[in-house]
């Protein structure tokens, strides 16, 4: 489907969220088919994802909101019609159920209708009943029950798929809104991106297994790569690659900074950018081994980066698409800016804690080695959820717990952030 297409029907699958949530929906989605130059009637990748099931995520997002500040304002008025479009948009979203799903309702339309017709009747004929019929008030009472009944299992099949989605939403972060990511080459003249046919490419270092001394600060620069950081056995860095195949790898060192970034990438290739698929990183191998109080600065584009163990002196990172997990990482500062990813893990932090998530997902389990955690956030348009408090709406912002100076910040543009 083209972009007009793809935005008529988003916009259509959320009528029952306000107009004002509907704009920035609308808004987000423009700018970003704008940054990736796919006017209206351009086709609209697969990559982007299913409108439907964007609206999905969107809705249970926005329920999970409304309930929460219901909660807190003591309301218990639930949102009985976002609800129903939610389980609506889950079953049309998976085709077998469809005719079984439309069969169910129109048998329980005509039994609701056949019913009230015929409670009516017995309605006015109830007086001449109790005369001639005393049997029919029986029967008309076994109707009211059995409505009753059938209305009951209805609405309790509804809210049982209405809490399968939500549980399968909120435990796969992204799963239904999927960020259309090319990794951006430049021209030949700076070869940081140089395209190369298959049998074209340079396999020289596809199996690395260098050691860097006295370095203190590493920078990477990654596309389209899997890596892992793990922890040195010494004072030296390690990069170790296997199977590093569809790239080449870098690695400079200049006095006590080390870099390690790739370029020369095998794939399609259009005027936007290279198109990203699995063969990218199937089968290949990078493994980064980082002794303590090292700083690791820089940004990956559709990578994927697992670090363990590690303790760190400063965290930088810039993460334009792509997936982080972060286990067991104690650091001195922490910033990492989400421009169109994921990240998750969990976290202890000395001095400072900074996250700015522009399009993407942030769960994090944070710890502050020494002191309280003093956070100020800022909402332009997601959900945030720190510490269990939630902060929804347009452009909210404030500054939360404690006397001393803050020491974590949150921002969040477009995205969903839990902190625990």
């Amino acid at each position: 489907m083209n972009r007009r297409t793809f935005m008529r029907k988003l916009m259509s699958y959320l009528k029952n969220i306000s107009s004002t949530e509907r704009q920035n929906v609308e808004n987000f989605y423009n700018e970003m088919f704008d940054e990736q130059g796919i006017s209206l009637d351009d086709e609209v990748p697969e990559s982007f994802g299913n409108p439907r099931k964007i609206a999905m995520e969107i809705l249970a997002e926005d329920i999970e909101i409304e309930e929460e500040r219901n909660e807190r304002h003591g309301k218990k008025r639930g949102s009985f019609w976002k609800k129903l479009s939610l389980v609506a948009l889950g079953i049309f979203s998976f085709p077998l159920l469809v005719p079984i799903f439309v069969v169910v309702v129109i048998c329980f339309a005509l039994w609701i209708a056949f019913s009230v017709v015929s409670l009516l009747i017995s309605l006015v004929t109830l007086p001449f009943s109790f005369i001639f019929n005393p049997e029919s008030i029986l029967t008309w009472g076994w109707r009211v029950i059995g409505f009753i009944i059938l209305v009951y299992i209805f609405a309790w099949l509804i809210k049982g798929l209405y809490k399968m989605l939500v549980k399968d939403i909120s435990k796969n972060p992204g799963k239904y809104t999927k960020k259309y990511v090319r990794v951006k080459y430049q021209p030949s003249d700076d070869e940081d991106y140089e395209i190369y046919d298959e049998d074209e490419m340079d396999y020289s270092n596809e199996n690395m297994d260098t050691f860097f001394e006295d370095i203190d600060e590493i920078e990477i620069d990654l596309n389209a790569l899997s890596a892992k950081f793990e922890v040195s056995d010494d004072k030296t860095v390690r990069v170790k690659s296997r199977n590093l195949k569809r790239t080449k790898l870098y690695c400079e060192k200049s006095q006590n900074k080390l870099k390690i970034y790739n370029k020369g990438l095998v794939g399609r290739l259009d005027d936007k950018g290279i198109v990203i698929d699995e063969d990218f990183i199937k089968d290949s191998s990078l493994t980064i081994y980082v002794p303590e109080d090292v700083s690791i600065r820089g940004e990956i584009s559709a990578s994927s980066i697992k670090m363990k163990d590690l303790e760190l002196r400063d965290f930088k990172l810039e993460i334009n698409a792509g997936n982080v997990n972060l286990k067991n990482l104690e650091v001195k500062n922490f910033d990492v800016d989400v421009h169109a990813g994921n990240i998750k893990g969990d976290i202890e932090y000395q001095d400072m804690f900074e996250l700015d998530v522009q399009a993407g997902n942030a769960t994090l389990d944070v710890d502050k080695l020494y002191g309280e955690i003093k956070y100020e956030y800022s909402v332009e348009m997601g959900s945030v959820k720190i510490f269990g408090e939630s902060f929804a709406g347009f452009d909210k912002r404030g500054i939360k717990n404690g006397s001393s100076e803050v020491n974590m910040k949150i921002e969040c543009e477009a995205g969903k952030v839990t902190i625990n």
